[in-house]
């Protein structure tokens, strides 16, 4: 899987220091009698970067050779002409992961509602979208979308539509008092 810690720090001016951790999993190919063999790629780094900039992290490349041997059973193992009924081949490929970070610094409440209201649209066009394709094969009830987004009502309501109003009430916590030990004879 992919791993992507990022730990913003906003200094004076417009300029934001972002500390990057990005790790790259997968499972390798060899069997191993001590279990899974895991491949790891790993970047940590620290970026200098302006308010509203896209910085791009590259470096995670990966190539990867496989060989690949196929035949007929039992004709495939004649000596000479067993040849005429085997595969084999290679393929290779190469991997080169980029990661593009916009780094913005959300000075006030209204630019945090903006900036929640364009990712939550997005993500929910990108679900409208998934059941449009879904509904041309199958039946698109069953990919989930999140409800329209709706402003907050009055400004300084941090209540979001689609994100419901919860109401907590706090009960007093029971006092338990020790329990007292008593003695048993003859132990």
């Amino acid at each position: 899987g992919i791993l992507l810690e990022v730990t913003p720090h906003i200094n004076e001016g417009n300029s934001i220091v972002l500390d990057i951790k990005q790790e790259v999993s997968s499972i390798s190919g060899t069997n191993s009698p001590d279990g899974l063999i895991t491949n790891q790629r790993k970047i940590d780094t620290q970026i200098l970067a302006a308010d509203g900039q896209t910085v791009v992290l590259g470096g995670l490349m990966q190539d990867k050779a496989t060989a690949d041997a196929t035949r007929v059973p039992l004709l495939g193992s004649i000596p000479v002409l067993g040849n005429l009924f085997r595969t084999k081949g290679t393929t290779k490929g190469k991997t080169n992961l980029l990661v593009f970070i916009r780094a913005s610094v959300i000075r006030d409440d209204e630019m945090l509602t903006g900036a929640t209201a364009e990712k939550y649209k997005a993500i929910r066009d990108v679900q409208l979208e998934a059941r449009r394709v879904q509904s041309q094969l199958m039946n698109a009830n069953s990919i989930p979308v999140l409800p329209e987004w709706k402003d907050p009502v009055a400004k300084g309501d941090s209540a979001a539509a689609g994100t419901p109003d919860v109401t907590i009430q706090s009960q007093p916590a029971p006092i338990v008092e020790p329990a007292v030990a008593t003695p048993v004879e003859g132990q």
